[in-house]
């Protein structure tokens, strides 16, 4: 799926997961359908947000790249007006890359075929969300379609049979007991995990620089990871003494390889920034009030809300002019697929 997939429908299949696993274990919850657990809990969303700037009940909110992308089949109309970045200079908020050993002598995307794969896992999304954990194994990996197995377990079935080992630590599904029965079902997607059996946040394989860790390590052939991880990894960062980068390379999204320390290394998929949406009647002076901001005196209502809006982000960037949600999707690099 591209850009324009509705990211609604990945949460809806968590859901319904983790209700049909609930039913088949005769848990005490009283649920009449899936649908009820999914309306429940997403009864209050940043998409439900967004419905309500375009009704005119709201004036503007903050969205991450994954709110925009479950918006775009929704008719929504607002314009995006404000970046909130962590650094002025970065044009996204990461890239990701996969790097392969050149030992395994992985040259095209039909060489990973039964090769060994180093994943960041799952379980701490503010670093690193699911989609984009997933989106090289949805590049790469044929979809497979069992009408017995579930949307969630075809995508592990289709993964397990495509890498001969993989390390994918953490939850793959948010229900522990289902997360442990695929995690049995499907061994080799643990197996190069330094904790096999528990596979978990605890492995020393786990996180952002873990994936690296067991490709450098000798584990994997091939890493999926966050490109401002890679560089102090490598030693590509003033102050690291990193990994001898001759003996690896990066694959890219063209079937070509090349040097790891080059100059405009070849990214998979971007993270955009989180942004200011607001109502297009509205925009360019929601825009103003909030470019105003970030000058402000430290006691002023206007430091509170620039606090409120973005505590964790340093710089607020205008989008000149105020642009719609597919434009600013479409500047990214590579389309974040469910």
């Amino acid at each position: 799926m591209s850009v324009t997939s509705s990211l609604e429908k990945v949460i809806k299949d968590e859901f319904i997961e983790s209700a049909l696993w609930m039913e088949r274990k005769n848990t005490n919850i009283q649920l009449s359908t899936a649908q009820d657990l999914i309306n429940r809990i997403a009864k209050s969303n940043a998409l439900d947000c967004l419905r309500r700037i375009h009704k005119g009940k709201a004036d503007f909110g903050v969205f991450t790249a994954e709110d925009l992308v479950a918006a775009t089949n929704s008719e929504i109309d607002v314009l995006l007006t404000n970046e909130l970045r962590f650094s002025s200079d970065q044009n996204f908020e990461y890239e990701l890359v996969a790097i392969v050993a050149n030992a395994a002598n992985i040259r095209q995307k039909h060489d990973l075929r039964g090769k060994k794969y180093c994943h960041p896992g799952y379980g701490y999304e503010a670093d690193w969300t699911r989609i984009l954990s997933n989106y090289f194994e949805a590049s790469v990996v044929t979809p497979q379609c069992h009408p017995n197995l579930t949307i969630t377990e075809n995508r592990v079935k289709a993964t397990s049979n495509f890498f001969g080992a993989a390390c994918k630590a953490g939850p793959w599904v948010n229900i522990p007991g289902l997360d442990y029965e695929l995690k049995d079902k499907y061994p080799n997607l643990c197996s190069l995990c330094g904790d096999t059996r528990r596979c978990s946040i605890q492995d020393k394989y786990w996180g952002r620089r873990g994936s690296l860790f067991c490709l450098t390590d000798g584990s994997g052939d091939i890493s999926w990871a966050r490109l401002d991880d890679v560089n102090p990894h490598f030693g590509f960062t003033s102050g690291n003494q990193g990994i001898n980068p001759n003996d690896y390379s990066l694959l890219c999204p063209d079937n070509t390889v090349m040097p790891l320390n080059s100059s405009t290394p070849c990214v998979w998929v971007v993270k955009p920034w989180s942004v200011i949406a607001a109502r297009r009647a509205k925009a360019q002076k929601i825009q103003d009030i909030i470019s105003s901001l970030i000058n402000s005196d430290s006691a002023s209502w206007q430091a509170h809300l620039l606090n409120l809006i973005e505590p964790i982000y340093y710089n607020v960037e205008k989008l000149d002019p105020p642009t719609s949600i597919e434009a600013y999707l479409h500047r990214a690099k590579g389309k974040l697929k469910t």
